[in-house]
């Protein structure tokens, strides 16, 4: 069957997907989990398992890279706790207490702050970024890479995107381009997202002259970013000991699949295998059902953060010791710290919770609820008793005294039952009033929102988390910007992300 014609390209097995999904299930079903993982893997398909949170525990890959560790939490025990999502060298060793108990440290005596800047005058930094003056040269590509610069462009860093036109990433040949617009490298508004207020220098690397001319923007650089796989920067000229000798101050960071040290450094990784190697995929799904994907590529956004987090902790270690470090980031790890209710219930011995599709462990009500018009809806939580009578006080009055809801734990019990009742009640509302009357007495209610209602939000406008940027060749579009604001420093977005090679001049002169 692999060889039907219907399989033969890419637009066959997209028109005949469901006949493709049986055949595979069916042959999946006669090879283990452990096979197809390494099978594929040594033929170079990103094959990737569904890990419980027992079975991450036992991953040789994780223990040798030293991802877990063991605290003794006071009144409970040891406890076996996931790392952080980034591995960042040299690095202090790993407190060996738990977290606090409450108010342990309130009589405690604290020195004063070394190394602060005192008296300063706000005005005198209102327009200055706090990575200001921080150069950082970027050879990432997709998502993972990207999405950590962009942090560092908002906060201020100079990114030059190291790109090439006769070899371009896969960002810009995306098929998301903005509707009537010719296609070209610089006309995909996933690129155009994730790389503004970067700059970008086209130069080929596989040139010797050009590969000199990267080497001698390295010399005055603080950060070089990557996210290829184990070995790329090495074969190109400038693995960690080449950029070393050309830096010695220089911040070294890479995000890759599984990490560059530990047995699976080789194998490949996306950021839609890394829900199942991480746990997540396991915890996903409805009641009664099997594991289910979780709709996004979550490792790569959740790996960007990750490495901009760690970048900035190094650039402030950095001026402090005057040790540069070098960071190492898996979309694994980055991922797998996420699951931590998963995580703390496995560690503590507890039953995996079952699939609950979008209800809560204990929690109860929780979920999305169908409102009036098309595909309209609300989700709303209630986390204590006092949420639940407040809720039920607004639906019907006698709701709140009827015994098969009077506990949380009777809630759970009769939970079908009760999201039918409220159900009912939200069917023949708006989603916004169901939410503005609920928010009014304290209950956590919102609409589910579309990209459509997520631009036109008077909340996120009233923050100015939508810009507007001029772009060379698509001109005016709407662009998500920095998700924060910031005091004594600005937010906007400097820059459109760049046209390729539209800085080659003001960079390399």
């Amino acid at each position: 069957w692999a060889k039907a014609s219907e399989f033969a390209d890419f637009e066959g097995r997209a028109q005949h997907a469901d006949a493709l999904r049986q055949h595979i299930s069916d042959w999946t079903k006669t090879r283990t989990v452990d096979e197809l993982f390494h099978e594929g893997q040594a033929r170079r398909i990103c094959f990737a398992p569904v890990f419980t949170m027992g079975d991450l525990e036992g991953q040789a890959h994780l223990v040798e890279r030293g991802f877990f560790h063991t605290v003794d939490q006071p009144g409970v025990g040891p406890i076996t706790h996931m790392g952080p999502g980034a591995r960042i060298t040299p690095e202090a060793p790993r407190q060996t207490v738990g977290a606090p108990q409450l108010n342990q440290h309130g009589d405690a005596q604290w020195p004063p702050r070394s190394g602060s800047v005192t008296n300063v005058e706000a005005s005198s930094v209102a327009n200055i970024r706090p990575l200001a003056g921080i150069r950082v040269i970027d050879f990432s590509w997709v998502w993972a890479g990207p999405f950590a610069t962009l942090q560092l462009a908002h906060l201020g860093a100079d990114v030059i995107k190291v790109e090439s036109s006769t070899r371009p990433g896969l960002g810009r040949r995306l098929p998301i381009h903005p509707p009537g617009e010719p296609i070209t490298l610089n006309t995909c508004g996933y690129f155009n997202q994730w790389d503004q207020g970067k700059r970008s220098l086209d130069i080929d690397l596989r040139d010797p002259a050009a590969l000199e001319q990267v080497r001698t923007l390295i010399r005055d650089a603080d950060v070089v970013v990557d996210n290829f796989a184990t070995g790329v920067m090495q074969r190109m000229g400038l693995g960690d000991d080449e950029l070393r000798t050309i830096n010695p101050d220089l911040i070294i960071a890479s995000i890759t699949g599984f990490g560059h040290e530990g047995p699976l450094r080789a194998y490949m990784g996306y950021g839609p295998t890394t829900a199942p190697l991480a746990g997540i995929t396991s915890q996903t799904g409805y009641l009664g059902g099997e594991p289910s994907e979780v709709g996004i590529s979550f490792g790569d956004p959740a790996a960007g953060l990750s490495a901009a987090h760690a970048i900035v902790s190094a650039v402030v270690a950095r001026r402090r010791t005057g040790v540069a470090r070098r960071i190492d980031v898996s979309l694994w790890e980055a991922t797998a710290v996420n699951a931590i209710d998963g995580w703390m219930a496995h560690a503590l011995g507890a039953e995996p919770a079952p699939l609950l599709g979008n209800r809560h462990v204990t929690m109860t009500p929780q979920g999305c609820y169908r409102c009036r018009g098309k595909d309209a809806w609300v989700s709303i939580a209630c986390s204590s008793d006092k949420d639940w009578l407040a809720l039920a006080g607004i639906i019907d009055d006698q709701l709140g005294r009827d015994p098969r809801f009077a506990t949380s734990a009777d809630r759970k019990r009769h939970e079908d039952e009760l999201d039918a009742i409220i159900s009912g009640w939200t069917q023949s509302r708006d989603r916004w009033d169901v939410a503005a009357e609920l928010q009014d007495v304290g209950v956590a209610a919102y609409p589910t929102l579309d990209m459509a209602d997520l631009v036109s939000s008077e909340q996120l406008n009233a923050r100015s988390f939508f810009v507007e940027l001029d772009h060379g060749e698509v001109g005016k579009k709407v662009h998500a910007g920095a998700p924060w604001l910031m005091r004594n420093s600005p937010t906007d977005v400097p820059r459109p992300a760049p046209l390729i090679g539209e800085h080659n001049d003001e960079i390399l002169s």
